[in-house]
């Protein structure tokens, strides 16, 4: 029977026609439009089956049918074939796939729970270290800072959902003489001050859903403790020294205001007095001894660092950056006599001084994941710093 089916197949090829005479016993001969090379293809394909000598008598029963029946039969096997390949392949993936999103409302300051590999890319498993600014305490919460907050935990649960463990670090920035100023103003001590306001800002991260790894306040023991040795660090290397520093500063700003950023205008008493064009902010002329930072020997490795066009982003942020440095940086003060700014980290070299706030709240992204436990290096250094500016309140976040 097989060699028979063979030689019919063999002579089906031959035929040069477009139309199949099909004879059987129970109608009358009728033609039946198919396509030649279509039936030609199933019946190699059938041919070459290894379990075609078993089958043969089968085949050639349903080839005497119709070629519409024949082709109708096979292409449904093969159809059915495809669908229990791709059903098996479905399983598999969700079997090794199985996770749950990792964006629990616990309060709790954790590690995001890392999916699995490629279940949404094929790029390679990283750890991905993300940040907000720390939120100043002299006031609650705003839009401004539940925007940054909101797109902070955006990045982050993407990074999650690609497959990378994610750490995302927010919290509180509470010292200066700002926060002690508005500690004054509520009536309470500064200590719960801080605390109060610092809670407001966690409510608002639970309220929206954002689900930090790490809030941070710089009030705390631990972070204290990585200020100094931080501290430590850079004067043993040579990077502060002790100088005179005199200078326009904004006590609202908590900032030495250059010269190239003042104003002149008048006081409701009508007294000419200098303002900082940045914040609007009245400045008094300073003149007194503080650590500095030698800012101005790093000039040229920023430089280097901002040649890369992803370093800061939108562009026009890295231009004014660039411009800032090509004009000369210098050196930072990064302390305060302590009559002059109780209200923050003492000088670990110094009890005369204390540590100069920006200096301070910067080290809150090394002490949220560690510092200066060598375990800090896993993340180091963030992948996204998050910081956003509203132009109507000239403000950075």
């Amino acid at each position: 029977m097989a060699a028979a089916l063979r030689n019919s197949i063999r002579l089906s090829q031959l035929i040069h026609t477009k139309h199949v005479c099909i004879g059987t016993e129970s109608c009358n001969k009728r033609f039946i439009m198919t396509s030649r090379a279509r039936l030609q293809k199933a019946l190699e394909d059938v041919q070459k089956n290894p379990y075609f000598d078993k089958y043969a008598e089968k085949i050639a029963k349903l080839q005497k049918t119709s070629p519409e029946e024949f082709l109708r039969r096979v292409e449904q096997k093969e159809t059915q074939l495809r669908e229990k390949k791709v059903a098996a392949n479905l399983k598999e993936t969700y079997i090794q796939s199985s996770w749950t999103f990792p964006f629990s409302m616990k309060n709790a300051q954790r590690l995001r729970t890392p999916i699995r590999r490629n279940n949404f890319s094929d790029c390679a498993h990283k750890n991905t270290y993300i940040t907000t600014p720390i939120f100043y305490v002299n006031a609650g919460p705003h839009v401004g800072h539940l925007y940054t907050a909101v797109l902070g935990d955006a990045i982050a649960r993407f990074n999650s959902m690609m497959g990378h463990s994610v750490f995302l670090c927010t919290g509180t920035d509470e010292h200066g003489n700002k926060v002690e100023k508005a500690a004054n103003a509520a009536a309470l001590p500064t200590p719960q001050y801080c605390t109060a306001v610092s809670r407001q800002f966690q409510d608002m991260c639970h309220t929206f859903q954002v689900d930090y790894s790490r809030f941070i306040r710089t009030t705390e023991r631990q972070h204290q403790g990585a200020v100094h040795h931080f501290w430590d660090c850079l004067e043993k290397k040579g990077h502060i020294y002790l100088g005179k520093y005199s200078g326009w500063y904004s006590v609202s700003d908590e900032a030495f205001v250059p010269d190239a950023e003042l104003i002149e205008t008048k006081d409701s008493a009508g007294n000419v007095i200098g303002v900082s064009t940045e914040s609007g902010n009245p400045v008094e002329w300073t003149d007194e001894e503080t650590y500095k930072f030698r800012l101005s020997s790093f000039q040229d490795d920023l430089k280097y660092w901002l040649k890369d066009e992803n370093t800061v982003q939108p562009a026009i942020y890295r231009k004014i950056l660039s411009t800032w440095i090509e004009k000369g940086l210098q050196d930072l003060s990064i302390s305060r006599p302590i009559s002059r700014a109780p209200w923050a980290i003492p000088n670990p070299s110094d009890e005369s001084h204390t540590i100069y706030v920006w200096l301070d709240a910067l080290v809150n992204y090394l002490t949220s994941i560690g510092y200066p436990d060598s375990s800090f290096k896993q993340f180091w250094p963030p992948t996204v710093q998050n910081i956003y500016k509203h132009r109507s309140w000239g403000k950075t976040y």
